[in-house]
């Protein structure tokens, strides 16, 4: 099945600088972060933001009728069935891992003397996290995540109780615990998360239904153990009004990766915020060029 993405190219662009690949989060995809393509482009680096499997453009009409995914229908049936580029599914648990796997091998392969930078936002930062956990450096030279989802202990992710019937989470993502229970014993292709996006943040192309193949494939495999995988250096970009991410639990994962980096606190701004937001844009510029500064830029 054909993956999507939209790729934003500098004016003289030769192949030499620096290319982002970054993941969008849960429920979105890459149209929804032309803010962030439009300004690292801007600024001289080569931006290719995807559609995650199951997401955005990355979908089929139906069983068997990949193509044209734009008259993809938007409607969820919970059948357990698996297929290419169902919305909101993916075949496994590592399938997204493997999805990026393709997209960094295509580019380096057309740009073999750039220097690749892996970025996500929110799940998509958890599953970049996921990515680096199972795949390691490699050729990274960087990562950077943006109020990334990557560890279970966030106090708002706790689920209260697995009792059939009910739902747990917060009005923005909840998690409906029958059908989880079914998936954990072995109905892996059930819808288990479902996402509440009011006016004005809902769009037409949102996967507000995933599975639990891919909500597992959004976050790491092993949260004791992740960490250890990050021997490069890290830009982790945190919203200060963040209302789904404890702020001071995210900058103790931080502290965890062994590479190092920066810990940058955005003011006034919200989770959704970041992706919006060219301010965060010229910020992983400065990153990417002047990473030993960007610490003193905006940190509080």
């Amino acid at each position: 099945m054909p993956l999507a993405y939209r790729d934003w190219v500098p004016e003289g662009w030769d192949g030499q600088g620096d290319v982002v690949l970054f993941v969008h989060g849960s429920s979105a995809h890459s149209e929804l972060y032309a803010v962030l393509g439009e300004g690292l482009m801007r600024r001289h680096v080569y931006a290719r933001l995807i559609d995650v499997r199951g997401h955005g453009l990355s979908v089929c009409r139906a069983a068997g009728e990949c193509g044209a995914p734009e008259s993809a229908p938007r409607e969820i049936v919970d059948d357990g069935v698996y297929y290419p580029g169902r919305i909101g599914d993916s075949h496994d648990r590592h399938q997204i891992t493997r999805d990026l796997s393709l997209h960094l091998t295509d580019l380096h392969a057309r740009f073999p003397q750039a220097r690749f930078h892996l970025s996500g936002h929110s799940s998509g930062g958890g599953a970049v996290s996921r990515f680096v956990e199972h795949n390691g450096w490699g050729l990274l030279e960087s990562v950077i995540l943006l109020s990334p989802f990557n560890h279970a202990s966030q106090p708002q992710n706790h689920l209260q109780s697995y009792e059939c019937g009910r739902i747990e989470g917060s009005p923005y993502a909840q998690v409906h615990m029958g059908a989880l229970g079914d998936a954990l014993r072995g109905n892996l292709h059930r819808y288990v998360l479902y996402f509440n996006k009011g006016e004005p943040y809902v769009d037409a192309l949102d996967t507000l239904s995933n599975t639990w193949t891919t909500t597992q494939g959004m976050q790491v495999d092993d949260v004791d153990r992740f960490h250890v995988a990050f021997t490069g250096p890290v830009l982790w970009v945190a919203a200060e009004q963040d209302a789904l991410l404890d702020l001071e639990a995210s900058r103790r994962e931080f502290e965890r990766f062994p590479g190092g980096g920066a810990f940058v606190t955005v003011r006034e701004t919200s989770h959704i915020g970041l992706s919006w937001s060219d301010a965060v844009a010229g910020l992983m510029v400065d990153w990417l060029s002047q990473p030993e500064q960007v610490e003193s830029i905006l940190s509080p």
